[in-house]
């Protein structure tokens, strides 16, 4: 279940702010929406570590992970690609489920 929520202050010359009008001028971002999820503790140790690793909030952490989650899905699902790795002359094939 999403809600939309009010921002608690109305700043949008901030940095990194998603209301008004994105930096440069550009169109307007989408206000953000509060998303209230149950998460396996394989998920949190996946959060954990890119907060961790990266230096990010939990929040942005989860954009990202959804990112990457998107890129691969859509390569997978809806463009019928392969995925691979490849490392140390190694490939090996992604199997999304």
């Amino acid at each position: 279940m999403t809600t939309r929520t009010e921002p608690t202050q109305e700043r949008a010359d901030e940095p990194g702010s998603r209301e008004g009008t994105a930096p440069g001028g550009q169109q307007p971002v989408d206000k953000p929406t509060r998303l209230n999820v149950n998460i396996s503790t394989a998920t949190e140790e996946a959060l954990a570590l890119l907060v961790e690793q990266e230096g990010v909030t939990i929040t942005e952490a989860v954009r990202r992970l959804i990112g990457y989650g998107m890129v691969l899905y859509k390569a997978d699902k809806i463009d019928k690609a392969d995925v691979l790795i490849r490392r140390e002359g190694q490939t090996e094939r992604v199997i999304i489920l």
